[in-house]
């Protein structure tokens, strides 16, 4: 718990600079909830698992958040190389964030079902609260 007192000192002190993080522990989800500029992105999904995977987990575990009534991201990072984490803010302004499996075993690109995530997140809003 020491390294999230010290992040919860550094967020107090210095309450203009938005900052993120993630977290496996749930105890640690609600820490930070006096500080409106430092956001705990669960990485575990209740009842469903990791907050990565292959294009066909993140679709089930969008539509799955989305029709429970959650606040669900899919990070734009896996599908526009011109996006990054400082311009797009999308693990700052959302409960839950996807993230599209990239590794050397699997090409999400060659994936059948990459077309239908892509518009998925084609068709959120971004982090910036801007239609994308």
């Amino acid at each position: 718990m020491e390294y999230a007192e010290m992040w919860h000192r550094i967020g107090t002190a210095f309450p203009n600079c938005d900052t993120w993080t993630y977290t496996k522990v749930e105890e640690c989800e609600h820490y930070f909830d006096d500080l409106p500029n430092v956001h705990v992105v669960p990485s575990i999904i209740p009842e469903k698992g990791y907050n990565f995977g292959h294009c066909d987990y993140i679709i089930m575990l969008y539509y799955y958040l989305k029709s429970i009534g959650e606040d669900v991201y899919i990070c734009r990072c896996g599908f526009d190389k011109t996006v990054h984490c400082e311009s797009c803010k999308g693990c700052c302004k959302h409960k839950y964030v996807l993230f599209l499996e990239h590794s050397t075993e699997y090409k999400a690109e060659k994936d059948p079902l990459f077309p239908v995530l892509r518009q998925i997140v084609e068709a959120q809003q971004d982090g910036m609260g801007k239609a994308a």
